[in-house]
């Protein structure tokens, strides 16, 4: 049962410190929609867009200034963001070779 948590703590480990990080997410899926457009690769890239803002504002002390000491929110987040990226990847390379 702690494998599945593994890939959720080093996403914790990445984008709770660097959110910016998030960001390049973003404009790599925002680039992968403009070069073959689909639903899921835009989807992907607001997601992406909004975590990034969201974790910006926590990191910053704009949510929550005296900091957030539990990120249980982060327990949906993260396999969201893994599953839709995913997901997105997947129907680009399907598109490519169609």
């Amino acid at each position: 049962m702690d494998m599945l948590f593994v890939p959720i703590k080093l996403m914790g480990l990445v984008f709770i410190p660097f959110p910016f990080i998030g960001f390049a997410f973003a404009i790599l899926f925002y680039f992968l929609g403009k070069r073959k457009p689909s639903n899921s690769v835009r989807v992907t890239f607001y997601v992406w867009l909004f975590y990034s803002i969201y974790e910006s504002l926590i990191k910053f002390s704009y949510i929550c200034p005296e900091g957030c000491n539990i990120r249980i929110d982060l327990i949906l987040i993260y396999p969201f963001l893994l599953i839709s990226s995913s997901v997105a990847i997947i129907i680009f390379i399907k598109q490519q070779h169609t």
